[in-house]
């Protein structure tokens, strides 16, 4: 039995280092983590409900705005993007300057969709009316009125992600995540 201890004695056992295993799971941990991003919607499902947020939340704004002014506020929805307006003087004018309800873009990538009583309206619109001013596509009344209507913002390509803005004449706005198609 001695001869076979001498044989092992000679030799040096050699495994992993401490070092040689940290990068092992670094490198694990990298490759999980790519994964795992590629896997979700990239963080669009965020980006669009935040986007509906800011906008129900400047909808808000401007309805009291228009209270507080006793002068109708207007917001032109577009492909592009949307802006709210202010009527003064007889007719409609862009909110020059104002930082919180100056003209904004939808995100990459969004679609929109506006319904009146039921039926989508097309969005292709033009920047100025007959009379010369911009025209908005719903109207905050000074009594605290409002267009009735419903948005969808949407991502068409998977994962499906929507969510739906909607307000009636009279009462808060609502906003919902919609299920997936």
């Amino acid at each position: 039995m001695a001869p076979f201890l001498n044989s092992f004695q000679g030799e040096r056992q050699r495994g992993f280092t401490l070092l040689e295993l940290l990068v092992v799971l670094v490198l694990m941990g990298v490759i999980i983590t790519i994964t795992v991003l590629s896997i979700g919607d990239g963080g669009r499902g965020d980006q669009i409900r935040e986007e509906a947020r800011r906008l129900t939340a400047l909808m808000e704004l401007a309805a009291e705005e228009a209270v507080l002014n006793s002068s109708p506020y207007g917001l032109q929805l577009r492909r592009e993007g949307y802006r709210f307006l202010h009527h003064r003087n007889g007719q409609w004018q862009m909110l020059e300057g104002d930082e919180l309800l100056g003209e904004r873009e939808w995100p990459a990538g969004v679609e929109v969709r506006l319904y009146l009583e039921g039926h989508q309206v097309s969005l292709e619109m033009e920047d100025e009316s007959e009379e010369g001013g911009p025209t908005p596509t719903l109207i905050l009344y000074p009594d605290g009125e409002r267009t009735p209507f419903e948005l969808e913002l949407a991502y068409l390509q998977p994962p499906y992600l929507r969510q739906r803005i909607s307000g009636v004449p009279f009462g808060p706005l609502e906003l919902e995540s919609l299920q997936e198609r």
